[in-house]
C-alpha cells in the first residue's frame, strides 16, 4: 500500500509536470511538430511508461499458468 503511494507521489510532483512541460508551453516535444490540444498525450505517455516499469519490476506472475 505505502509503496503504491510512494510511487503515485513520485510520478505527480516530479515526473508529470516534466512530460508536460515537454509537451505544451512550446517544450521540444511542440517545436517537434506534436499539437497536444487538451493534455491528454501527456497524460497518457507518462500513464503507459509508468505502467511499463512497474509491470517491469514487479516480473511475471510465477505459477500462474
Amino acid at each position: 500500500m505505502i509503496v503504491s503511494f510512494v510511487y503515485a507521489f513520485i510520478i505527480g510532483i516530479a515526473i508529470f509536470p516534466l512530460v508536460y512541460g515537454w509537451t505544451l508551453g512550446y517544450g521540444f516535444l511542440y517545436r517537434l511538430g506534436l499539437i497536444d490540444i487538451s493534455g491528454t498525450c501527456a497524460i497518457h505517455l507518462v500513464a503507459g511508461f509508468a505502467s511499463l516499469f512497474g509491470a517491469w519490476q514487479i516480473g511475471p506472475r510465477l505459477g500462474r499458468f
